[in-house]
């Protein structure tokens, strides 16, 4: 069996490839016995809980600059759904086409995220902070032929970037703003999609409750080879990547649940946690469109949040905003940390400021949150451990062979995607190679108890909860006349973060760090790709192959060892 599917010409196109991948029927079988797949999809559970309970808040939303938060109803929700999606049909969208969606933190981005599964499309949601290079990286292979923006966001003018580079995109056909379309003669998202009712003769046989087993969530992440990569799921193995097919005691959540993140609602865990979460549950999701601790403190508390999950630098100043002024956050059950491991005196830090102890869990774009902290599990020393893979989610450890062994990590089941494309017009189709097993680049070891530990990554990624393109930066920095040779590898800040440090070998007078960061924002790339570090070395360690000692380079950073 090859390890790669090439697309054929005429089928080399994104909408074809959604159209044709599905699950082996072996496969499906298997999950749908076992009770893991199921025939619904989530606008099935949106519908129900909007039947039962049309007044329950689904979402709210804190708007900093109007200095108020937003209550989105489930019965406001469903309409909302229905109208989008029938603009959607009229904008020409059919069954298996992408669309788009690029919006910051607002009831219209959840509401058209669920539109796209009504319409029958592929959702494919990208994160605010996401810049004009890797959006048209985004559009080229999709090749989408609508886009959802902001006129502009947090100072970027979104509206004209996607402007500037639309020629270059003949099959992209419709630009939609939200806010000022005109000044680029795009179409009026609140005047077409929110203002205007679509009576469409055929739209009642288009709208769709959805196939759950076909590619129905796009979802795009970087590895380490600085490669884009677009996550294929279905309805079926993203609802599993939230844990809903375990027992309430197992997934740590139950019915009407009050979710909180401070991440952009279209980042893959606040997807899964705070955009799926609430629906599945028939609870509510908290976001925010600008994050400040005291705020998110303040709604979550008058809302009874239940469920917070953040990584450790928010962590850090939710803890600080909890002593500065405690909330009684009587509600809260489960306080989770994602991303990079927390250092165990925050942890304890984090702990002590709400009363609760910190639950990890572990997952990836391509499986869900797969691997968790069980809330009846004793608190960890460290954040290291993070626990006990989910109902259905297999581990295979390869062996190494040494004494003290640390395994690459693969995993295998309900919640793991249907494929990854690739730039190069290549998809893996999970279930077609390797038996269905998928390498995390993880390495672990296995406590006596069966739990996981991670013991750090086979490749050098860098970042959460946006993972940074290494090579692609690398290959950017090197072509700065001041940069002979570059590394960039991850270290820890001062607030648990893990951020990209880049280690040069200078031509002649050595760059400036800021100079480095403006080099690369006129190269267009991404704010949070580039370095937030620099280091200067009159050579890079290598290997006798030539391979950079990107390990090494790690402890020396960390104040382990000097490179040799």
């Amino acid at each position: 069996m090859p390890s790669s599917t090439v697309l054929a010409e005429e089928q080399s196109d994104f909408a074809a490839l959604a159209r044709a991948l599905r699950p082996p029927p072996y496969v499906a079988d298997r999950f749908y016995a076992a009770g893991w797949w199921r025939r619904q999809t989530i606008l099935h559970d949106l519908y129900l809980v909007a039947a039962r309970y049309p007044d329950r808040p689904a979402f709210l939303l804190h708007q900093a600059a109007a200095g108020r938060t937003v209550t989105m109803r489930y019965a406001q929700l469903v309409q909302h759904v229905d109208r989008f999606a029938r603009a959607l049909l009229a904008l020409g969208v059919r069954r298996g086409d992408p669309v788009v969606v690029q919006l910051p933190n607002s009831w219209e981005a959840i509401a058209l995220l669920l539109a796209c599964l009504r319409a029958g499309a592929v959702a494919v949601p990208v994160s605010p902070s996401v810049r004009q290079r890797e959006l048209e990286r985004v559009l080229r292979m999709t090749q989408a032929t609508v886009c959802v923006v902001p006129d502009q966001w947090h100072g970027f003018p979104h509206a004209e970037a996607l402007a500037e580079v639309a020629p270059r995109l003949l099959w992209l056909r419709h630009r939609v703003v939200l806010g000022d379309a005109a000044a680029t003669g795009a179409i009026d998202f609140a005047g077409f999609f929110v203002h205007t009712w679509h009576d469409l003769p055929d739209a009642p046989h288009r709208l769709t409750l959805d196939d759950p087993d076909r590619a129905s969530m796009v979802v795009f992440t970087s590895g380490s080879t600085g490669e884009m990569k677009a996550v294929l799921h279905s309805h079926n193995t993203f609802r599993c990547g939230t844990g809903a097919h375990a027992a309430v005691q197992e997934r740590g959540w139950g019915e009407n649940e009050v979710f909180a993140t401070p991440f952009a609602a279209y980042d893959t865990t606040s997807l899964l946690f705070a955009v799926w979460g609430p629906i599945l549950s028939g609870g509510t999701g908290i976001f925010l469109d600008r994050w400040d601790p005291e705020v998110m403190l303040d709604v979550a508390d008058s809302a009874g949040v239940t469920q917070l999950s953040a990584a450790p630098p928010h962590w850090q100043e939710l803890a600080a905003a909890q002593r500065r002024r405690p909330r009684a956050l009587s509600r809260l059950r489960t306080a989770i940390t994602t991303g990079a491991a927390m250092r165990p005196a925050m942890l304890q830090e984090v702990s002590a400021a709400f009363g609760k102890p910190m639950h990890r869990v572990w997952g990836m774009t391509e499986t869900g949150m797969g691997i968790r902290t069980r809330p009846d599990a004793p608190p960890a020393a460290d954040d290291l451990q993070v626990g006990y893979p989910v109902t259905g989610l297999e581990t295979d450890l390869v062996s190494t062979g040494e004494a003290d062994e640390i395994f690459p990590m693969r995993v295998r089941g309900p919640s793991v995607c249907l494929g990854v494309w690739h730039d190069q017009l290549t998809v893996r189709e999970t279930w077609k190679h390797d038996d269905g097993w998928f390498s995390t680049g993880d390495l672990v070891t296995r406590e006596t108890s069966g739990a996981m530990r991670i013991a750090g990554r086979v490749d050098d990624r860098i970042g959460h909860p946006h993972m940074i393109p290494v090579q692609e930066v690398e290959m950017e920095l090197a072509r700065h006349p001041a940069v002979r040779e570059v590394a960039v590898v991850g270290y820890v800040d001062q607030r648990g973060g893990e951020r990209p440090c880049a280690v040069v070998v200078p031509h002649g007078v050595p760059p400036t760090l800021t100079e480095l960061r403006d080099y690369l924002t006129w190269r267009g790339m991404t704010g949070w790709y580039r370095p937030t570090r620099l280091e200067v070395a009159a050579a890079l360690p290598r290997s006798h192959v030539g391979k950079i000692r990107k390990d090494v380079l790690r402890r020396w950073i960390a104040g382990a060892e000097v490179p040799d």
